[in-house]
């Protein structure tokens, strides 16, 4: 899987342990809006996390390599705030994906509202 553009954060999987979880520290911006891109080569789910308040699963359960932006995974902070998260925009929050079941390459991106790269 081979993303390209210009995210404002890419999660990975680790190459020597796919199931692995990742995480990242990231300063979300008070005035920006982003949308989740996610690609797996292999069946599996991918658990995400923000501050540890989960918002949302990606579940895939075929061998066809794709992106997509997820149904059901959003990343706005009004919805983030209605799952639980307590910081708000502008705090740095803990960007942690859990993969599950997962025995390939996956990435997970935040791409600026209306930017996507496939």
């Amino acid at each position: 899987i081979s993303p390209a553009g210009d995210p404002a954060l890419e999660l990975r999987a680790d190459p020597s342990d796919p199931d692995r979880p990742v995480e990242a520290r990231f300063r979300w911006p008070a005035t920006a809006a982003y949308t989740v891109q996610v690609a797996m080569q292999t069946p599996g789910s991918l658990t995400v996390l923000v501050d540890g308040v989960e918002v949302g699963r990606v579940e895939k359960w075929d061998y066809e390599p794709r992106c997509a932006e997820p149904p059901g995974l959003s990343l706005r902070w009004e919805e983030l705030r209605d799952a639980g998260l307590t910081a708000r925009p502008g705090d740095p929050v803990t960007v942690t994906v859990q993969p599950r079941h997962v025995t390939g390459d996956w990435y997970l991106r935040l791409n600026p509202a209306g930017r996507y790269y496939c």
